[in-house]
């Protein structure tokens, strides 16, 4: 089944078009396809007789890392995979100084690594922020009781979210370390709870310009004018998600040492059709299709010649573990 196949730039928000073009065109391919937008304040429910409070945070989260202490050696990464599994990822990543780690399943132990970073947070609590958030909540920068409001809750931080999305999308990417890959051939993250309404605690005094901006535009405007926006992310969030899938998948039929496979460019064409559309007019215009489904071989081949340099995305959270 194809999706979007019918996707203009008129069903996205104008100031969300720069995000999702980047998102499309961009050469990163961290191996997962970059950032899934899992962001889900839509299983919020009002509990009965209960205020509810709007808030953004410094956010001190606890952060556990379970840092595999063995590498893969060549011998070791070919040894549980078949030989044309991935084509060669691996010798093709190790040129470019990335780093397989062993991972689950591999009868490895863990180092397990503290890690202390400050995150700016935005999301909704029945009680006081500070007892939602406790002692990692450092500093309380809006509190706001919205249960009168004329939206549900959910829909007022997903507006306020969604503000903050277009502009620091990329923030949203905690890497580990952007030249290790784990076992699913992903680049490492930090896995937090919360991380889903996180931010980097960065150019903080613009995201409270921005959060109060979203919230004086909610005051000011009908109730079906907000609604239509918080739809517009809900279908943004959607299409992002099918990017990702599609980029995420990308390498698996590129032959990194020309190993030829015979299916290999009816797997690019099968991928593209099914996981968005061949027919979809918004990723035609932007040039995302002829990028990204190329013809023969010769035509993405300059792509994976790049330096691994180039499929840093820029201006991502990294720490380089």
């Amino acid at each position: 089944m194809s999706y979007y196949w019918n996707t203009t730039a008129e069903d996205f928000l104008p100031e969300s078009i720069d995000s999702i073009k980047e998102h499309c065109l961009s050469n990163y391919l961290p191996f997962d396809g970059g950032l899934w937008q899992n962001f889900q304040p839509r299983n919020y429910k009002l509990k009965t007789n209960k205020r509810v409070k709007f808030y953004a945070v410094e956010y001190h989260p606890d952060i556990k890392i379970w840092q595999p202490p063995k590498l893969h050696t060549e011998d070791s990464y070919y040894k549980e995979r078949s030989l044309n599994d991935w084509h060669s990822n691996y010798k093709w990543g190790t040129e470019r100084g990335l780093k397989y780690y062993f991972g689950v399943g591999n009868g490895v132990g863990y180092n397990i690594l503290p890690f202390e970073t400050p995150v700016f947070k935005v999301g909704l609590t029945h009680v006081k922020v500070k007892m939602r958030g406790g002692s990692r909540y450092k500093n309380i920068l809006i509190e706001k009781d919205i249960t009168d409001s004329k939206i549900p809750p959910e829909d007022f931080e997903t507006f306020v979210y969604a503000k903050l999305f277009y502009k620091y999308w990329k923030e949203k990417i905690f890497f580990k370390a952007l030249k290790s890959i784990n076992q699913d051939h992903m680049h490492d993250q930090l896995q937090f709870d919360g991380k889903t309404e996180s931010f980097r605690f960065e150019n903080v005094e613009d995201k409270l310009k921005i959060i109060r901006e979203a919230i004086d535009q909610i005051e000011n405007s009908p109730a079906e004018e907000i609604k239509k926006e918080v739809d517009y992310f809900c279908f943004l969030s959607a299409f992002w998600n099918c990017i990702t899938r599609y980029k995420s998948s990308f390498p698996l039929y590129y032959s990194f040492d020309q190993y030829k496979l015979v299916s290999w460019l009816e797997g690019f064409n099968g991928m593209y059709s099914t996981t968005l559309s061949l027919k979809c007019p918004f990723l035609i215009d932007i040039g995302f299709k002829d990028k990204w489904l190329p013809k023969s071989e010769d035509d993405i081949k300059p792509l994976f010649d790049r330096p691994l340099e180039d499929f840093i995305l820029s201006n991502s959270t990294h720490y380089d573990l």
